[in-house]
C-alpha cells in the first residue's frame, strides 16, 4: 500500500506471504478491463492504493465497447433492491462523467433527452400501461404519451404508433468515448495495466488469495477482483462454489447513417428493438438477446430482426445505409442481476453479472466497491448482490458450473 493510503483493516490485516521473485505486486489486482474494472481502478487509484489492471485482449473492447450507451433504470423494468442500485447510479451519472471529463480532456457526449418507450399492438399498450402504473405506485417520474404527443416529439415517427411511456430521467452516453478516457484517467493515476494477461486462476496461501496465475506469469497482490465480465466464471478457484454462475449472451447491433440532422433527438424503443442517436451523425439499432457461448458473428436472422424493429418506428430509416454492424457478449446471470463484493474467500471479490446494466451502474459499482475495499464496510446499496445469495441453488445442483 501506498504512504498515506487509507486503513483497510479486512483487505490488508493479514500479512502477505513474500512475493517469488520477479513477480509483480500490487496491492490490488482487477481482472478485466472493461468499463467496471477501469472506474474502479480509478477510485482505488485516487485512494492511494496501487492497482494492476490484467486484461485478455484490449482494454473496454468487449460488452463495454458493444453497447449503445443507454442509462435507462426505468426502461429497464428494474423493481425494488436492483431498481434502487440503477437509481442511485443514474443520479450519480453527470458527477461522474464531468470529473472524468476534467481529469482528461475528452469529450464523453451524455445526452439528457430522455427515453420514448412506444406501443404499436394491444399487447405492447398492455404491457406499457401495466408498466406506467406500477412505476407510479412506486413514485417514479413517468408520463404516458398519445400517439399524437410522441409524434409531436419525434416527427418522423411512425403515425400508427398507439402511445407509450415517456422517461425523462433516463439518459444515454458515448460509451466509446467514455472508455478511452476511463483508460486515460486509470493510467494518469497509476494504474498499470496489462493487455494479453488472460488469467487462469486465483492463487491462494492460508485460506486467502494472495493473486493470480496468467498467461504471461505470476502476479501477487493484497486483493483480486474479479471484473471479467461474461468470462468471469472461467477464472480457476479452489473451490467450486467460488465460480460466479455468469455466461454470455450475444447482443447483435448494427448502426445506420442518420437521414438528415435532427432525424432523432432522443432514444426510443418498443418491445422489439431501440434506437439511439449518435453525436456523429450515426443511429444505432439494438440488440439481440441470444444464449450461443462465445460466437461473437452477426446472423441474418438478428440484423433482420434489428431492421424489422426499426423500420416499425421510423419507416423513413429503410432507405438508410448500413455503416457498421457488431455483436457483444453481455454477462449475464442466473438471475439476471449483478454479483458484487465479498465471497467466502478472503480477499477475493466479485463485480461480475452486470448483464445489460454495466455502463449504467458503472458509477455506483465502483464508488461503492472502492468504499468496501478502503473501509472493510459494505454499502448497504450493493449488499443484495453478494454471491451468496446462489449457495442454497449450487448446493442442490440448480446452477450447472456455478
Amino acid at each position: 500500500m501506498r504512504k498515506g493510503a487509507p486503513a483497510c483493516a479486512s483487505v490488508f490485516a493479514t500479512p502477505q506471504p513474500a512475493p517469488e521473485k520477479g513477480m509483480s505486486t500490487s496491492d490490488v489486482i482487477i481482472i478485466g478491463g472493461g468499463v467496471i474494472g477501469l472506474s474502479l481502478a480509478r477510485e482505488l487509484a485516487h485512494s492511494g492504493l496501487t492497482v494492476t489492471i490484467l486484461e485478455r485482449h484490449v482494454p473496454g473492447k468487449e460488452a463495454s465497447w458493444a453497447s449503445a450507451g443507454m442509462l435507462a433504470p426505468q426502461g429497464e423494468l428494474s423493481e425494488g433492491a436492483f431498481l434502487h442500485l440503477c437509481l442511485e447510479s443514474n443520479a450519480r451519472y453527470p458527477a461522474f462523467r464531468a470529473a472524468l471529463e476534467e481529469e482528461t480532456g475528452l469529450q464523453c457526449y451524455h445526452r439528457e433527452a430522455g427515453t420514448l418507450a412506444l406501443a404499436f399492438t394491444d399487447e405492447d399498450e398492455a404491457e406499457f400501461r401495466h408498466i406506467y402504473a406500477r412505476q407510479r405506485a412506486d413514485g417514479l417520474t413517468v408520463e404516458w404519451v398519445t400517439g399524437d404527443d410522441a409524434c409531436r416529439l419525434e416527427p418522423a415517427l411512425n403515425p400508427a404508433v398507439r402511445g407509450g411511456l415517456y422517461l425523462p430521467g433516463d439518459r444515454h452516453v458515448e460509451n466509446r468515448l467514455l472508455v478511452p478516457a476511463l483508460e486515460q484517467a486509470c493510467r494518469q493515476r497509476g494504474v498499470e495495466i496489462v493487455t494479453g494477461a488472460q488469467v487462469t486462476a486465483v492463487r491462494v496461501a492460508d485460506g486467502r488469495a494472495v493473486g493470480v496465475e496468467t498467461i504471461l506469469g505470476p502476479y501477487d497482490a493484497g486483493l483480486v477482483v474479479n471484473a471479467a465480465g461474461a468470462w468471469a466464471a472461467s477464472i480457476g478457484v479452489p473451490d467450486p462454489a467460488l465460480r460466479p454462475p455468469v455466461f454470455p449472451v450475444r447482443g447483435q447491433m448494427l448502426a445506420l447513417t442518420l437521414p438528415r440532422p435532427g432525424f432523432l433527438s432522443r432514444a426510443v424503443r418498443s418491445p422489439r428493438g431501440y434506437l439511439v442517436p449518435r453525436h456523429d451523425g450515426r443511429l444505432f439499432l439494438g440488440a439481440t438477446m441470444e444464449e450461443v457461448g462465445f460466437d461473437k458473428r452477426n446472423t441474418v436472422w438478428g440484423i433482420a430482426k434489428l431492421l424489422a424493429g426499426a423500420r416499425e418506428l421510423f419507416p423513413e430509416l429503410e432507405g438508410c445505409a448500413i455503416q457498421e454492424m457488431w455483436a457483444g457478449l453481455r454477462p449475464g446471470s442466473a438471475d439476471h442481476h449483478p454479483i458484487l463484493g465479498r465471497t467466502s474467500l478472503d480477499g477475493y471479490l466479485l463485480a461480475v453479472g452486470l448483464f445489460r446494466n454495466g455502463l449504467l451502474l458503472t458509477p455506483v459499482v465502483s464508488a461503492r466497491l472502492a468504499e468496501l475495499i478502503t473501509t472493510g464496510n459494505t454499502p448497504e446499496v450493493i449488499a443484495p448482490f453478494t454471491l451468496a445469495r446462489f449457495a442454497g441453488e449450487v448446493a442442490a445442483g440448480r446452477i450447472p458450473g456455478a
